[in-house]
């Protein structure tokens, strides 16, 4: 019977032993799977239509007079400015300095969500300077810069990143692999904010790709700017010319990108250009004498002097495109005109390439008259009725 009752007691008390706190907490069944967020496939116009915007240039008139749904994409300059050893800080210092503590301004933010109610999609674009090379030829860097800037995407909900290559110091394939980098960390952005997000690059027209560089960038992105402008010595060069001369543009498209299918070729427009005081087209001058005697005015300066000072048009056949001199001959500018950009717009479309993009909104922006809804850009909008009548 002692036995039997000891017996029991011990049966009695082993749950108790069992479930001693020194014990393995039972393990809780995994949750299951939120379902799969199906996407809808990425949409990229037939004809791509698009332009830079300066987020420190906008203005309230600009945002609340523009219709920005006349372009399919829009690149806002709006980024913070990157420091390259921050990128080897702890991942949560680099997140709070660069996500968390930076702020879009104001008129950043109603600009996007302005352009996103009028269809149109605004991508963060990020220039690729000195001090950014210094980020993306390391590998860790440049990892961590592609999670940051999705990351800002994101917050600001963006519909994707342009990066605007600017310099030499950054090698083809790293800039590929940086174009990747992204590529992988907005994949992850998409789930989380359950859209399609672009990715695209501006690369200058110098650059020159081989059939394999060709192919391994075009995997990486949507489609690729070409900068063809600042082809004239600009405001750092040492020969001052045309800023954007079309029998030049073609020569380097036919050579330096002829491995890429051409709708994957976005071509670049300047509605700006350069001005030189006492100067002469395609005389050189030491670098010093173009950086002091230079300057980078837009359109609508440039066709105030014509209408108010006496400046006077010459055009160049073989370039397909204008100078502009002063009264007495001795200053000199080099811009399109709505000629000039006609030649381009129709080789534009003959040859095939995706569509064009503009450096920069507001160089020919006007405000509307009165009666007018939207505001207007003389040579934006001029290019854009001329492109829709020749791909009917």
């Amino acid at each position: 019977m002692k036995v039997i009752a000891k017996l029991f007691l011990l049966l009695c008390a082993l749950p108790l032993v069992m479930c001693s706190s020194k014990d393995p907490a039972p393990i809780n069944p995994e949750k299951p799977e939120e379902p799969e967020v199906i996407l809808p496939d990425k949409v990229i116009p037939k004809f791509i239509h698009s332009t830079y915007i300066v987020g420190n240039r906008l203005t309230a008139n600009q945002i609340s007079n523009s219709n920005f749904g006349k372009f399919s994409f829009m690149y806002l300059m709006a980024y913070p400015n990157f420091v390259a050893t921050d990128f080897d800080l702890p991942t949560n210092d680099l997140f709070s300095k660069y996500v968390t503590n930076f702020n879009s301004t104001n008129l950043e933010i109603q600009f996007t969500a302005k352009a996103q109610s009028q269809n149109c999609k605004v991508l963060l674009s990020v220039a690729g300077t000195t001090e950014y090379a210094k980020i993306f030829q390391n590998t860790t860097r440049r990892a961590r810069f592609a999670y940051i800037v999705a990351k800002l995407v994101e917050k600001y909900k963006y519909d994707g990143i342009e990066v605007d290559w600017e310099g030499e110091e950054v090698t083809i394939s790293t800039h590929t692999a940086l174009m990747n980098d992204i590529r992988t960390e907005l994949n992850k952005s998409e789930k989380n904010l359950k859209k399609r997000l672009y990715l695209t690059t501006a690369l200058a027209e110098w650059r020159g790709y081989n059939e394999a560089q060709s192919k391994a960038l075009s995997d990486a992105v949507d489609w690729i700017n070409i900068m063809t402008y600042d082809m004239g010595g600009g405001t750092w060069g040492d020969t001052p010319s045309h800023n954007t001369p079309l029998n030049i543009i073609e020569q380097r498209l036919s050579s330096n990108f002829r491995h890429f299918d051409k709708k994957k070729i976005v071509i670049g427009l300047g509605n700006y250009g350069y001005a030189y005081k006492g100067l002469s087209p395609g005389v050189k001058y030491t670098r010093e004498t173009i950086a002091a005697q230079s300057q980078s005015p837009g359109w609508n300066t440039i066709e105030e002097w014509i209408l108010t000072k006496g400046w006077t048009e010459q055009w160049d056949d073989v370039a397909k495109c204008p100078y502009f001199f002063s009264p007495d001959k001795s200053d000199f500018a080099t811009c399109d005109n709505l000629r000039s950009l006609d030649h381009k717009i129709e080789w534009i479309v003959k040859e095939g390439f995706r569509g064009e993009f503009w450096w920069v909104f507001n160089c020919d922006y006007h405000d509307p008259l009165a009666g007018e809804t939207f505001g207007t850009n003389t040579q934006i909008d001029h290019v854009e009725k001329r492109w829709k009548e020749l791909i009917k």
